[in-house]
């Protein structure tokens, strides 16, 4: 390979990345929240598949994957796939995004797996790379404050803790850093955005019955939207050059104690409030990388495969040899509580005096279905290592980790970061001193009280191994934690009965087809529009259309758009937005889909159309129009310290249960119009106010300023002009934030919720 001067390249980085769908027919389970009873109707997101590939000057490659899947595939089954690659198990890293409304994988999607990471090793060409850092806030908190100020010597009840004990800072209970690899090719064009952040996407709760990839995916979207224009093609930049949209891939990191914020009025908004956050934080760590691109960028990786078997992890501390779940795990987590969620079993656990020498203070109550092999990796990209676990490490048991590998890792890497839901699930990982609180974290960590044990000794030995081959040493015959001696039985007899009860139910209850799905884009069935929108809706409104198609969604397309919404130009119909973009949901019930689309406030006006496109047909709706809308709330108006007006007004108030989309309180932009004494003035936004002011002849509480309009930056108005009362403000309503997780469970096939 070389570039156009003829110089080779050899000798630098290639990277290559793709995005595969891997969205199957709907009527499968969520894997998320383990109601066998609840199943996808429809699709509120596509799920993904996203891979990218890089080989560093020394022929050292990583191939790093991330599944919009609760948990990740088969990594066995994919390495068998694309072994003539040349990646083995060290070089090859497949993690979970974690959202809870997605189906367990199948062959097809394992194959799906497997084509996108050799479509992103064909891909690979000459490029660069850097590591950028952003910090995010009012997206994750951790969910467990008890339990991590445990680690601080804290001993609080559920409901005591408070984030201002901790003594490191209130903001130590959560992961706040998000770490992106920024990689392009030498002409700069955009080829991946390697992301790391801590975060579970749980905001579509329990009751969900739409595919989704949830804040994560939306995270995705809107930072890669920002690489295009409106009609999805590339879009020219500052300097005048054309930048293609680089492949976002996300990882999850300390996961396990880590849940969204719950602050908007439904999950729609939520996750994409979320979403529209995180972007943004992607957006300044891509733009903090682009300062330190490089091509002299190395690659290291090794893993193992190590199991839990009784044995002595550390002198005196022993894992389990069989997986429990405690009782904490029966009643599910505060963002996905389960039917008994209300009997309180968060932190129910032994008296200390009868706590186990491998189970601690667990009151086991049903086998894991978990094996206890593990695989544990390691994976070194220039500066920072990723510590990969194969569960839901917390937080604060990832930065233990981080810092003892830390000390063994060569030294041009300064920064090791735990990425978890990596190569395979085997429950949750916390510290000893979290493991006694059992919440649900802790009773989710089934290999006893020092099951990270095992994980952190072996990511030593790993860093070890990779220190020793920079220098160009052979790795010490280092055993540690995964080949130490055996001495004697684990305390664990005691549960030795409960390994058959409940298993085979519990089992069942997990159980999804992992057979091969049913094809989508079958191209087999028939089409035809039911019903057509309304001829004339207002932004801001929710509008829908149906049609009759294939059973389950296996007409739809895959990795394209299934539903598009047109405008009407003179040149013709143009897609200004469709099912891969926020604002859409649909569903199918039998035969008869329905789509619906949340307009919002800067929609073109004009004619538009809806368009459905299968392999085997395409309907089109009846035209109808989009108008501005006339809806804003314009609330009244008080008066400065310097006797000028002030106006206050607001969006149209959403529906929760209607609204697709997130959406501000307070219009962007735009002018109050209005008259006083026979003169007309217009008042303008002030973002330091929230409000629109303007300089007039003094005005004090009681006079009136007659004829009013609120207009914002997009054309919407508050409709027909109307007479304020200086002082006079109304407060309108603004539905309140959703619960954490939803509310209660929902009740048998979704439908209402537990009494409990």
């Amino acid at each position: 390979m070389a570039d156009d001067d003829g110089d080779s390249d050899e000798d630098g980085l290639t990277a290559g990345a793709c995005e595969l769908d891997v969205t199957p027919e709907v009527g499968r389970q969520m894997k998320g929240y383990v109601r066998p009873d609840i199943k996808a109707d429809g699709v509120h997101s596509r799920v993904y598949v996203r891979a990218v590939v890089v080989e560093d000057g020394s022929g050292s490659k990583l191939a790093l994957v991330s599944t919009d899947q609760l948990t990740g595939f088969d990594k066995d089954d994919v390495l068998e796939q694309v072994n003539d690659l040349g990646l083995g198990s060290d070089d090859v890293v497949i993690c979970g995004s974690h959202t809870h409304a997605a189906p367990d994988r199948t062959t097809w999607t394992n194959a799906r797996v497997a084509e996108c990471i050799r479509r992103a090793d064909i891909d690979r060409e000459p490029a660069e790379a850097a590591w950028g850092v952003a910090e995010v806030d009012d997206v994750n908190r951790n969910r467990s404050l008890e339990a991590h100020l445990a680690n601080h010597g804290f001993s609080l009840d559920p409901g005591e803790g408070d984030a201002d004990l901790d003594p490191e800072g209130r903001d130590h209970p959560r992961d706040r850093g998000l770490q992106v690899l920024r990689v392009e090719s030498r002409e700069g064009e955009p080829i991946a955005a390697l992301c790391r952040f801590s975060v579970h996407p749980t905001a579509l709760p329990p009751s969900n019955t739409l595919y989704s990839s949830d804040v994560v995916g939306a995270a995705v979207h809107r930072f890669t939207a920002e690489f295009l224009d409106q009609r999805g093609r590339t879009r020219y930049v500052e300097d005048g050059e054309v930048e293609e949209a680089p492949v976002a891939v996300f990882l999850n990191g300390g996961v396990g104690d880590q849940i969204t914020v719950y602050d908007s009025y439904n999950e729609h908004g939520l996750v994409d409030s979320l979403g529209r956050r995180l972007a943004g934080a992607l957006k300044a760590a891509w733009r903090e990388a682009g300062t330190a691109l490089s091509g002299d960028v190395t690659v290291a990786a090794s893993s193992r495969k190590v199991e839990y078997r009784g044995q002595e992890v550390e002198p005196g501390v022993r894992v389990a040899r069989k997986a429990f779940f405690g009782a904490p795990f029966l009643g599910g987590a505060e963002n996905g509580p389960s039917p008994l969620h209300g009997l309180g079993l968060e932190g129910r656990r032994r008296p200390q005096l009868l706590a186990d020498e491998v189970h601690g203070r667990k009151i086991p109550v049903a086998p894991a279905p978990w094996g206890p092999e593990i695989e544990v990796q390691v994976a070194c990209i220039d500066e920072v290592a990723l510590l990969c676990v194969p569960g839901e490490p917390t937080v604060e048991m990832g930065r233990r980790c981080s810092r003892e590998a830390l000390e063994e890792l060569p030294e041009n890497v300064s920064e090791a970061r735990v990425v978890g839901l990596a190569n395979g699930y085997n429950g949750y990982f916390t510290t000893p001193e979290e493991y006694d609180r059992q919440h649900y974290e802790g009773g989710h960590t089934v290999f006893g009280r020092h099951t990270e044990a095992l994980v952190r000794k072996t990511h030593i030995d790993l860093a070890r191994e990779i220190a020793a081959e920079d220098h160009g040493e052979p790795a010490d015959e280092y055993h540690g934690a995964s080949a130490v001696e055996d001495h004697g039985e684990p305390a664990d007899e005691d549960y030795r009965a409960l390994e058959g009860m409940a298993e085979d139910a519990y089992r069942g209850a997990k159980a999804v087809s992992s057979g091969a799905s049913a094809p989508v884009a079958s191209g087999d069935a028939e089409g035809a529009i039911v019903r057509s929108p309304e001829d004339t809706v207002e932004r801001y409104s929710v509008v829908s259309m149906e049609w009759r198609g294939g059973r389950k969604g296996r007409d739809r397309p895959v990795d394209s758009s299934f539903i598009r919404l047109e405008v009407e130009e003179d040149d013709g119909w143009r897609t200004v937005a469709s099912d891969l973009s926020p604002g859409f949901v649909w569903r199918v019930d039998g035969r008869r889909y329905t789509a619906e689309y949340e307009v919002p406030c800067d929609a073109a006006v004009g004619r538009h159309r809806f368009v459905v496109s299968s392999p085997s047909y395409r309907l089109e709706t009846s035209p109808f129009e989009i108008e501005p809308s006339h809806s804003l709330q314009l609330q009244g108006a008080s008066v400065d310290e310097d006797g000028h007006p002030v106006f206050h007004g607001q969006n149209p108030s959403p529906d929760p249960g209607t609204s697709l989309r997130s959406r501000p309180r307070r219009p962007e932009g735009g002018t109050v119009e209005f008259e006083l004494d026979g003169d007309d003035y217009e008042a303008d936004l002030c973002d330091y106010a929230g409000a629109w002011t303007a300089e007039t002849p003094m005005v004090e509480d009681g006079d009136v300023l007659e004829s009013c309009l609120l207009t914002d930056g997009d054309g919407n108005s508050s409709g027909e002009p109307a007479d304020l009362t200086v002082g006079e403000v109304e407060a309108v309503g603004w539905p309140d934030d959703m619960e954490t997780g939803g509310g209660k469970p929902p009740g048998p096939f979704g439908v209402g919720s537990w009494p409990i």
